[in-house]
């Protein structure tokens, strides 16, 4: 298990499960390879994000990273438990749980690198 603090916002890609992103205000799809571009500028720069807001580049609105709709769950934080190969899944009580102990709310995010 790994425990890491960020002094910015920093992503949690689901890294080779990412296979689409969806814009929610125009409802076309947009490249991943735009997201990853994105986030390698920004991450894992221990700076991060100042800002989650960027312009799509589908209907170019300014939406927030964390509002896109990721077919394999991402996520922005400043906070961040890595278990590597867990022998079991937790449970959506579980997370239910740990996310009122911490007072935040927690997404689990599968990555395969």
């Amino acid at each position: 298990m790994e425990v890491e603090f960020f002094a910015r916002m920093t992503v949690a890609h689901p890294m080779e499960n990412l296979e689409r992103i969806g814009c929610p205000r125009c409802g076309r799809e947009i490249d991943p390879e735009w997201f990853d571009r994105l986030t390698d500028l920004q991450s894992p720069n221990p700076d991060g994000f100042d800002n989650l807001d960027t312009t799509v580049p589908c209907c170019r609105r300014v939406l927030s990273l964390a509002d896109l709709d990721y077919d394999w769950p991402a996520g922005f934080s400043r906070f961040r438990i890595t278990l590597w190969n867990p022998d079991r899944e937790l449970t959506d009580e579980n997370l239910a749980t740990l996310s009122m102990t911490l007072g935040h709310e927690l997404r689990v995010i599968h990555a395969h690198p």
